[in-house]
């Protein structure tokens, strides 16, 4: 009968405490062409975030090797986007587009999206018109926010979607407008969502479909 050896813990080499971390490159643009490529491979970004990403390794790389000069590195950067951008590999309308259609499926109002997006190195400019096309398509009066809300009362069980018997009803409406606050929505965008059956809400999230 095979039996497993016993390990003594305290003694046992850790893998993640002798994992060696990788020593950066120095830079070059051919490394920052190859590891702009892979990260946005990976994720999604504008301009300006990944400027940030790039930013970071030419930081770290220079912290270790001292050399090219920073602004090498960085006009080597400024070439390597030039060329991400030409290729179509970096598209800020194209990304902002996309993100804002992301953030309205999650129920994400008008303002938090424009804050997340600022952060994000997005300029108002782009912001307001992917907010804009955004209401085009879905050809309604209905405001754009209100369909947010109600998604993001879907998502968190709020109001008409909440079939659970409340001790405290008034107590329990507190907590629900404070959820709703924290995700940037207004009072009376969230006071109104919360006066609807569920029946109203699902006509409501028709439109956005």
């Amino acid at each position: 009968c095979y039996t497993t050896p016993m390990t003594d813990t305290a003694t046992a080499p850790s893998y993640k405490k002798n994992k060696k971390k990788r020593k950066p490159k120095k830079i070059t643009q051919s490394y920052l062409y190859n590891a702009g490529l892979f990260y946005l491979q990976n994720y999604t970004a504008g301009t300006e975030h990944f400027r940030r990403v790039m930013k970071r390794k030419i930081d770290r790389s220079l912290f270790i090797h001292k050399e090219p000069p920073e602004a090498d590195c960085m006009k080597m950067l400024d070439h390597v986007i030039a060329e991400f951008q030409q290729l179509g590999y970096l598209d800020d309308r194209a990304y902002t587009r996309g993100m804002v259609q992301s953030f309205r499926n999650r129920g994400l109002p008008a303002r938090t999206i424009r804050m997340k997006l600022k952060q994000k190195g997005i300029s108002a400019e782009l912001i307001e018109k992917a907010l804009s096309e955004y209401d085009e398509h879905l050809e309604t009066d209905v405001s754009t926010d209100l369909i947010a809300a109600a998604k993001f009362a879907r998502k968190k069980k709020l109001g008409g979607f909440d079939q659970t018997v409340k001790e405290d009803a008034h107590d329990h409406y507190g907590k629900s407008l404070a959820k709703f606050a924290r995700a940037g929505f207004s009072y009376d965008q969230a006071s109104h969502i919360m006066r609807l059956s569920l029946e109203e809400l699902e006509e409501l999230l028709d439109l956005a479909r």
